[in-house]
């Protein structure tokens, strides 16, 4: 029998963190490994609570991964010069809406993102998870994840935010009898428009602050909705940049916006 000397570091546990040299048997399952280190530290804990993670320094880079229950310590090249650590599977996952809120959603760390994506549509009402994805703020864009693999395989650290947003927006995907899914495409609409990534015309962009403003300020009130004056700033300057194109902000005519909100 081969076996393997390891260093493993023990957290999220009753005791500060610290590390134990084990010996295991390297064709050991990791599901076994994990037995094995529970018996070890002789603690009561959920056993399926915890996992064991590998960060590994390579030549360019530096590879963080989650051990697979159902693969051995040799499927992975473990050597007596190889460290884990033991620690819980679940953390918080902050994760941006479309509409500019921000979630933390408690996960378990080694599921698939396609998992993530149910717990996230079931907890935001949203029936239709495979219709949606996650990005990695990565630009203006950012990067679709993939559903079939996890957060670390794709390279998605511990503080990174993501980006909940529906992959396709087409006529006929869109059901008018669910509020959630209209609110998600009007935001994701706005958006759009104001990173430039849905091009307008300045007029265009005009007519659709105002009735924007409509839809959340009511009817256009003069005494209400003013301009900025002096050091005091009004409405105008309050809310336009935040509906307004940056391109628009630059040439914006306070007095078109108010044509235009007033109809």
């Amino acid at each position: 029998m081969s076996s393997v000397t390891l260093k493993i570091e023990i957290r999220d546990v009753e005791a500060e963190p610290y590390s134990k040299k084990l010996i295991f048997n390297i064709d050991s399952t990791v599901k076994d490994a994990l037995s094995f280190i529970k018996q070890r530290i002789v603690l009561a804990l959920r056993e399926e609570d915890f996992g064991l993670f590998q960060v590994d320094q390579l030549a360019e880079k530096t590879r963080q991964r989650w051990l697979k229950e159902n693969q051995t310590l040799k499927s992975y090249g473990l050597n007596d010069e190889s460290n884990l650590i033991f620690r819980k599977k679940t953390r918080p996952l902050k994760i941006e809406m479309v509409d500019g809120s921000t979630k933390t959603l408690i996960i378990d760390d080694t599921v698939k993102v396609k998992t993530i994506l149910e717990t996230l549509c079931s907890k935001s009402g949203i029936d239709t998870s495979e219709e949606y994805g996650l990005r990695a703020l990565d630009g203006k864009e950012g990067i679709w994840l993939s559903a079939g693999q996890d957060l670390y395989e794709q390279g998605i650290k511990e503080n990174d935010v993501l980006y909940f947003d529906r992959i396709n927006y087409t006529d006929d995907m869109i059901d008018i009898k669910k509020p959630t899914q209209l609110r998600l495409i009007y935001c994701k609409t706005v958006r759009s428009i104001r990173t430039a990534h849905y091009p307008v015309t300045y007029s265009e962009a005009i007519q659709l602050a105002a009735l924007q403003s409509q839809e959340a300020f009511g009817n256009y009130n003069p005494k209400k909705h003013k301009a900025s004056s002096g050091r005091h700033h009004g409405f105008l300057a309050e809310f336009l940049p935040t509906m307004l194109p940056e391109q628009c902000l630059k040439e914006q005519k306070n007095e078109r916006f108010r044509s235009s909100y007033n109809k």
